[in-house]
């Protein structure tokens, strides 16, 4: 049974209304953490992975769970790549950085993705840029989506 979300703890409106972010300053400033290239980014489903029937109640429940603190994880991931400009970031990296773990990072890093604000890092033939992580494997580096277009152009 997955858990009753009730009143959002800062203003008291439903959490999972499409315009709460709006209207909801939180905890960390969730409508100034959240502007990107002048629009505030847009609401997100509260479930972004493909989830089976099987697994839809884990997936709910772990999804609300994080409800509170997903976008402030978000913003900080964001700011992270962001900092990095041109060098950009790993899923390793971004994790050492920011003392998250890669359950919490890399959903945030994929929403990130989904909302067109970071993409791979691309060398000046447009092949896609890989760094070796601790355990030898090629890890994408993510930049800033900015970064990439002021390159293309």
């Amino acid at each position: 049974m997955p858990r009753e979300v009730t009143g959002c703890l800062f203003c008291g409106g439903d959490p999972r209304a499409p315009d709460h972010q709006a209207r909801c300053d939180g905890r960390q400033g969730v409508v100034e953490a959240f502007e990107f290239d002048g629009r505030a980014f847009e609401a997100l489903p509260l479930l972004v992975s493909g989830v089976t029937p099987e697994t839809w109640a884990t997936s709910e429940a772990a999804a609300v769970s994080v409800l509170e603190t997903k976008d402030t994880q978000r913003a900080r991931v964001f700011a992270a790549i962001v900092r990095a400009g041109r060098a950009g970031r790993t899923d390793a990296e971004l994790q050492a950085e920011l003392g998250l773990s890669g359950n919490s990072e890399r959903p945030r890093r994929r929403e990130l993705q989904m909302l067109h604000c970071i993409v791979e890092a691309r060398d000046a033939e447009g092949q896609a840029i890989r760094r070796c992580t601790a355990t030898t494997r090629r890890a994408v580096v993510w930049i800033d989506r900015r970064l990439a277009n002021a390159v293309a152009s």
